[in-house]
């Protein structure tokens, strides 16, 4: 799962994508070269060199979902399962189990038939030789299976602000309930002393400890009671909590939480090595999900573990050989790895080209002999001249690669419903902290979400990435999506794509409304609600709802700047400065154009990446343009996201807002449509989440259920806005990298990881890209006809 601020869970923060590719090179040729010197250069293929436009901001896979740090993390860490470069499932720290033959599955016999596989059950055993390692390859031990109990109770504790917690409590048996008392019992443990263990006391408890007692309480308990602090704020502090009135202070309540039968879905064994996972739901596709991170172990040494660089403990392909972000990071091969006979490339170098860059610059670096390789990008005026030229379907450059896009990600407009600056006592000046509160409440405002997803051209923006490709004299991008759920993320056996569904149900509420849209207005790549306010679920026209957003602010008091605007504010990565952040602030200026309108977007751009980094994980902003890529091959990867405690949630601060018994803020941004959006925001919350649990309906009623929330969450109450993809019509890269020799996965980290990709001396012409790909998809069809095809002799596949 990465957000694009995280990956394919995927959470994706949109400017923080680090891109490009590679170094360490025989010879250098000027930045003026010509394509012919280009073509005949020749590269060390055991080094791969890249640049990287976003600093890593932590080091621990139990915590970060960003894309913009798995590249370093997968290749440093191995994943409790993987895919191989033809898409097939094997074991990297378990063991390879029933996929040693025909199965497409590790822990089951995919052919026993569907009758006689229990898809709420998944057991599997450790490699023998799956070990962790110090920075030298040294081995100080071997992986426990009780090590994926250090990651479990890492992220399930609700102190440590883990950005995967999604995906255990969406699965895993119980670890809502986990989620629910291990961290507020850990705030509170004098009061909780029954939860500590024999070998600890109130001084040293461990969230180990504690995690370890109540897995053993609910073994035997219905129901497990702890106390609770409850903390309310009235107003927002100006330095500390203790201005808070008597009315305010801390509370001590006993809660309640109900425990599932069967006891916590996670049960490991030390002496047999096994790890088991008991589900919630039957979910044949489970084994996708553990080629993710957070389902990975972690060594005692790395809980807690954030930013500075990692700890000196690995289990993966590559040890750390270098570590300065502000100028480069350098791997290199671990040979005690369990698989490294199948890591090819040595040395893995990433290059920081965050200094001053643009549109040109990996291009430049790649001509210059920095790096292994690049993408053309679409705003390149002099690269895209040089390397495609006026026919983009025959290149000028003759070894450079087309491929039509697999769709990666899409991304958002989302609505920050409590700005923390609001409550900083320390990084928030009083003038930050009033637009703060009057952003906030404004945005509680649907008539105020509304009039800003009509009013704003999402073309603007989406053209960046679209502009050579979308029609002449064409003013819609087509990069606009209409659906926040990816393309290809659902497909019911008739082979019908869910966001078909999505598109379906946007047509039958738009005609109850007296609208004339159909299902094919609402394809990706087309703007059916631009300046029409109308269809949305308020269906109200222009002057209405601005009269009503004008009348919500006078009525609840909310401050306007000297434009007599309430402002928003939104963060923008200082790496995108001088390539994708004109585009942003031509749509923002354009918006705030609109004639009479009483909101005004301004882009915020902190004074460099540490600042952007703390922002950002703060909350501090209004509005946060940010996206998804699938963990798993369901919509619910995309629709968990966006519940109250989703995984995109510190992003639209419902988890801040709506946190049921922690601390409520929530009289602080109170306004008259207060309740209104608690009520819209539960509703989604209960009904995406008794739809996910329902066993009983089939495939197509499950999309059907689902289509009507998405299309209720994002557009009938508007609670956020979906935006753009940014992936091209066409890719066009130029590398030494072979294609087709990674891990074949849209989901997971496994095309993360380097350690199965192979790099040619020279730069491969069209025709050898070409017949390379046709070779590679022969063996893709003859291994879905038969899938032990390729795996006898394969170390993947041995065990």
């Amino acid at each position: 799962m990465k957000t694009t601020n995280y990956k394919k869970s995927t959470l994706i923060s949109l400017l923080t994508g680090g891109l490009v590719v590679s170094i360490a090179s025989t010879s250098v040729v000027s930045c003026s070269a010509s394509l012919e010197k280009i073509q005949g250069r020749k590269r060390d293929v055991k080094t791969y060199t890249e640049a990287f436009l976003s600093v890593p901001d932590s080091w621990n896979i139990a915590h970060t979902q960003l894309t913009t740090n798995a590249g370093f993390l997968s290749n440093l860490y191995a994943g409790a399962l993987s895919i191989d470069e033809y898409g097939r499932t094997y074991g990297d720290i378990f063991e390879s189990g029933y996929a040693t033959g025909n199965s497409t599955y590790v822990a089951k016999d995919s052919n026993a038939g569907e009758g006689v596989n229990d898809y709420t059950t998944w057991k599997y055993r450790i490699r023998d030789n799956a070990n962790w390692f110090n920075g030298k390859g040294e081995v100080l031990r071997a992986i426990k299976a009780t090590d994926f109990d250090n990651a479990a109770a890492y992220i399930l504790n609700v102190n440590n602000i883990s950005e995967v917690t999604a995906l255990w409590t969406t699965f895993i048996k119980n670890a809502e309930q986990m989620l629910e008392l291990l961290g507020p019992i850990l705030n509170n443990i004098e009061k909780n002393q029954e939860f500590i263990p024999s070998d600890e006391n109130v001084e040293n408890v461990t969230a180990l400890g504690v995690y370890k007692v109540l897995i053993e309480k609910m073994k035997s308990s219905s129901t497990i009671s702890f106390v609770a602090k409850n903390s309310k704020y009235k107003k927002a502090p100006s330095s500390g909590d203790d201005e808070r009135s008597e009315e305010e202070k801390d509370e001590f309540i006993t809660k309640k939480v109900s425990i599932d039968d069967g006891g916590f879905g996670l049960i490991t064994d030390n002496d047999k090595n096994t790890v088991q996972y008991n589900l919630v739901k039957p979910a044949a596709y489970f084994e996708t999900v553990l080629t993710y991170a957070p389902f990975a172990p972690i060594h005692e040494l790395i809980v807690g573990q954030l930013e500075n660089g990692p700890v000196d403990v690995y289990s993966g392909a590559y040890l750390p050989k270098e570590i300065t972000p502000d100028k480069k990071i350098e791997f290199v091969k671990n040979k005690n790895y369990h698989f490294a006979q199948r890591t090819e490339i040595e040395n893995l170098v990433w290059l920081n080209a965050t200094t001053n860059f643009n549109n040109e610059t990996t291009r430049r670096m790649f001509e210059k002999g920095e790096i292994d390789g690049f993408g053309v990008s679409v705003n390149d005026v002099v690269g895209w001249k040089k390397y495609i030229g006026d026919d983009y379907d025959n290149p000028n450059f003759k070894s450079i690669y087309v491929s039509e896009i697999v769709p990666g990600s899409h991304y958002n407009i989302i609505y920050n419903y409590f700005n923390t600056d609001i409550l900083s006592t320390t990084n928030s000046t009083t003038e930050e902290k009033n637009k703060a509160i009057a952003a906030s409440k404004l945005l509680e405002s649907k008539d105020a979400r509304v009039f800003i997803a009509t009013n704003l051209n999402r073309s603007t923006y989406a053209k960046y990435y679209s502009k050579r490709f979308d029609e002449e004299g064409s003013t819609t991008s087509k990069n606009i999506v209409n659906s926040y759920t990816l393309e290809g993320t659902g497909v019911d056996p008739d082979g019908k794509d869910y966001t078909q569904y999505v598109a379906e149900e946007a047509e039958k509420k738009v005609k109850s409304h007296g609208g004339s849209l159909t299902k094919d207005d609402w394809k990706n790549g087309s703007d059916p609600l631009l300046n029409h306010p109308e269809l949305y679920g308020n269906h109200k026209n222009q002057e209405d709802v601005i009269s009503d957003v004008n009348k919500f602010i006078d009525d609840n008091k909310i401050a306007r700047n000297k434009n007599n605007k309430v402002e928003l504010r939104v963060l923008m990565d200082p790496s995108g400065t001088n390539s994708n952040s004109p585009f942003f602030q031509s749509t923002f200026n354009n918006f705030n154009a609109v004639k009479d309108n009483p909101i005004q977007i301004e882009s915020f751009v902190p004074i460099d990446n540490n600042d952007y980094s703390a922002r950002n994980g703060e909350g501090r902003y209004d509005i946060a343009i940010s996206g998804w890529g699938p963990d798993y091959a369901d919509p619910y990867t995309f629709l968990e996201t966006v519940r109250i405690k989703g995984s995109m949630s510190h992003y639209s601060g419902t988890n801040r807002l709506i946190n049921g018994e922690h601390t409520k803020y929530q009289d602080v941004v109170r306004t008259t449509e207060f309740d209104k959006l608690v009520e819209d925001l539960t509703d989604y919350d209960t009904k995406v989440k008794q739809i996910d649990l329902n066993n009983d309906l089939d495939v197509k009623q499950r999309y059907e259920a689902f289509a009507e929330q998405e299309y209720n969450f994002f557009f009938e109450n508007a609670l956020q806005t979906p935006w753009f993809s940014t992936n091209a019509y066409k890719s066009f890269t130029v590398n030494y990298l072979r294609n087709f020799t990674g891990g074949n996965a849209i989901y997971g980290n496994s095309a993360d990881r380097t350690f199965l990709r192979r790099k040619n001396e020279q730069l491969w012409t069209r025709d050898q890209n070409l017949k390379w790909r046709d070779f590679v998809r022969e063996q893709r069809k003859e291994i879905k006809e038969n899938p032990g095809h390729l795996k006898e002799g394969n170390i993947l596949f041995l065990k």
